[in-house]
């Protein structure tokens, strides 16, 4: 009888700091981001080395740790990126850059209305936007969305 009344506090305690730290993992995620906006692909397309299948995403710009956030239409992060801003205040349209080479595109830089442009790091996406704008092998998807209001 003694034995069954010592585990179930430890039962007890186990599942609270379970609980505790479910918790707190949820919580950065719930903060107010920077920029939010989505975007619909057509066909499958690379970021970094991630496959994006064709559907509808959500992008955000992460106020705590500066890094942009992919998700798809069911809410998983889909991938990460850390977001090394080039400031630009005059950047007024959002849209995503790539790079295509046959049936293969890949991201290479988001453009944040009010951020400027982050590069997407990675195999997939190493190349310039001049040079898929000299070869004639780039595409634009635009992001919906806006910067969050300033506090």
């Amino acid at each position: 009888m003694k034995a069954k009344s010592k585990r179930y506090p430890t039962i007890l305690m186990l599942s609270l700091g379970i609980l505790l730290a479910a918790c707190m993992l949820a919580t950065p995620a719930s903060a107010n981001p920077l920029f939010k906006g989505t975007f619909t692909l057509t066909n499958v397309v690379h970021w970094g080395q991630t496959a994006l299948s064709p559907g509808e995403y959500t992008i955000a710009l992460d106020q705590q740790t500066r890094t942009l956030v992919i998700s798809d239409a069911r809410n998983h992060v889909i991938a990460r990126q850390t977001a090394t801003i080039s400031p630009d205040s005059q950047t007024s349209e959002s849209k995503l850059f790539m790079y295509v080479d046959g049936n293969r595109r890949a991201i290479y830089s988001v453009q944040l209305a009010g951020f400027g442009e982050v590069p997407v790091s990675g195999r997939q996406s190493a190349v310039s936007r001049k040079a898929a704008e000299e070869t004639g092998k780039q595409e634009t998807v635009p992001i919906e969305g806006s910067r969050a209001a300033e506090k």
